[in-house]
């Protein structure tokens, strides 16, 4: 079963904005680098994207590679124009977090993998 500590670190910014620090710890069958960063073109600034998804996390590194379009990272940084628009967010992350967890867990236990199955046809009388 896989888990992780995440911790939200929350905070007021000038003239009404907020900051979210969202930093994962202690993962525990599944990488700690969860928080996929799209990577800036023409000199922008990496961007972050998403939670990822178990394919996000067997597709893309946890080491920017300036050639792949997306890596993984166990810290963001958000800084958001409002606090209602914060408060929701800190929401979506944590509640997106968890999804990842249950889907990794249910892929790595019971869905990838190789399955040989012997199969006889059922009698309907």
């Amino acid at each position: 079963m896989a888990s992780l500590s995440l911790r939200l670190v929350c905070s007021n910014q000038e003239k009404g904005a907020a900051r979210i620090v969202a930093t994962t710890s202690n993962a525990v069958d599944i990488p700690g680098e969860i928080f996929l960063l799209r990577v800036g073109s023409f000199g922008e600034s990496d961007t972050y994207d998403r939670v990822a998804t178990p394919h996000d996390i067997q597709s893309f590194p946890s080491i920017k590679d300036e050639s792949i379009a997306f890596y993984r990272v166990n810290t963001i940084t958000l800084d958001l124009g409002e606090i209602e628009t914060a408060a929701k967010a800190r929401v979506d992350i944590q509640s997106s977090v968890q999804r990842l967890l249950n889907e990794y867990s249910t892929a790595q236990e019971s869905f990838v993998g190789v399955f040989d199955v012997d199969l006889v046809s059922e009698d309907n009388t």
